[in-house]
């Protein structure tokens, strides 16, 4: 059986089911792993196993087990994190073009200001600085909460 085993997951395969073997099997075996079909195609594999009879010393005697063709899934689960990653190249672009923007307004802004004015324009300019401060603001708690998700994802793909 160890033929079909792919060879990169072979040893960790084998170091579990030593493990398990150790443990007298109180609990049952589960490891994902990828085999070569008979057409020799790779697939992702989902192996349980249970130890039914142990021998006076320890051993086991009879083991039974299934395999689930978990392909589909793995296959989804690297589209997921390709694209997450895109994702979040995007969203860093984005947001990092849209705050160099509003600090250009603000510099602006602070020019303008620096200018002689009429009570009329020293209010509007204080109002477009105090509107940008704002949507500065709401960039960085969009960003900020854009990140704690990302992370959040990235730890239910893990």
């Amino acid at each position: 059986w160890q033929k079909h085993i792919h060879p990169e997951d072979l040893p960790g395969l084998l170091r579990e089911l030593s493990q398990y073997f150790k443990t007298t099997g109180n609990a049952p075996f589960k490891k994902e792993f990828r085999i070569f079909s008979k057409t020799n195609q790779t697939i992702w594999a989902l192996g349980f196993g249970k130890t039914i009879k142990w021998s006076k010393i320890g051993y086991p005697e009879k083991v039974l087990g299934c395999l689930v063709d978990i392909s589909n899934r793995k296959r989804q689960e690297l589209w997921m994190k390709e694209h997450q990653h895109f994702l979040k190249e995007l969203a860093f672009e984005q947001s990092h073009s849209l705050r160099a923007r509003v600090a250009n307004i603000l510099g602006v802004l602070d020019l303008l200001d620096a200018e002689p004015k009429n009570n009329e324009s020293k209010k509007l300019i204080n109002l477009i600085k105090d509107e940008t401060k704002l949507l500065d603001q709401a960039l960085k708690k969009s960003i900020k909460e854009s990140v704690r998700k990302n992370q959040s994802l990235e730890m239910k793909l893990i």
